[in-house]
């Protein structure tokens, strides 16, 4: 498993990918309206990585495969 896998069966229900990027993309927005960069710039960062996991580059093949052992 990569360390970093959007492919976890969590993450199939579209609403939870839906919840997980508006979460973080969400709390960007806050941290930086706190005047704190640094976490927004985390946050934001994660959120997009997770929109671009679940939604561009999705293979929903990855998601009915057995876990390797």
């Amino acid at each position: 498993m990569k360390p970093f896998s959007v492919s976890h069966p969590a993450f199939r229900p579209l609403w939870v990918r839906v919840l997980m990027v508006g979460v973080c993309l969400g709390w960007a927005v806050v941290e930086f309206l706190y005047s704190s960069p640094l976490w927004a710039a985390i946050f934001g960062v994660a959120g997009l990585y997770l929109l671009w996991g679940f939604f561009v580059a999705y293979d929903p093949e990855e998601y009915k495969r057995p876990p390797k052992e």
